[in-house]
């Protein structure tokens, strides 16, 4: 794993295992262990791939942990490096957190997703660590998935809605445009 990829080194970090890479790592790289030390965070899961058959689904969650500062609750967390957070992010970790199984990389064993009673966005900068509410419980994870499959479906329906580009007429086929109509002035 390179110290440059943050999202390899939550497990790193939490399972002692080396990195490879420069021997000054990036400023922001040290923050992950203070905020899994200070928080009590105890990773259940880190970089998984989870699925959902039902909706058809894939994705990777960062980490579902125990989190000692959330008085030992379950949580998805997702670690954000960028430059700022967004709350469409919750739809995000709702359909990880609501996905059906997980499976390991080195396992192809397909796992349950633990119980998740809320989620957070951890932004870590250079400059410091912040959590941020993204589902404080059970009932606004739910909230973020429905809106989550509403945004999923209106993004499956975007090639019948607008049609698709076929090269070789070089124009967009199907969808709702017609081809041009000529309509005849009245008078």
């Amino acid at each position: 794993v390179r110290r440059s990829d943050p999202h390899a080194l939550p497990p790193h970090i939490t399972r002692a295992l080396p990195l490879a890479g420069p021997a000054r790592p990036l400023p922001f790289v040290n923050r992950y262990p203070q905020c899994i030390d200070s928080w009590g965070v105890q990773p259940i899961i880190t970089e998984q791939s989870v699925a959902s058959r039902a909706y058809w689904y894939a994705g990777r969650v960062d980490c579902i942990a125990t989190v000692d500062a959330l008085d030992g609750r379950t949580a998805g967390l997702d670690w954000k490096t960028s430059n700022n957070v967004y709350g469409s992010t919750a739809l995000q970790l709702a359909a990880y957190v609501c996905a059906e199984f997980t499976v390991a990389d080195d396992d192809p064993t397909e796992r349950p997703i633990p119980p998740v009673d809320s989620t957070l966005v951890v932004h870590i900068t250079d400059h410091g660590t912040e959590a941020h509410w993204l589902g404080r419980d059970r009932e606004e994870i739910n909230e973020a998935f429905d809106d989550f499959l509403a945004v999923a479906a209106v993004a499956k329906r975007v090639d019948r809605i607008d049609g698709r580009w076929d090269g070789k007429l070089r124009k967009s086929v199907g969808g709702y445009l017609s081809d041009p109509i000529e309509l005849e002035a009245v008078s």
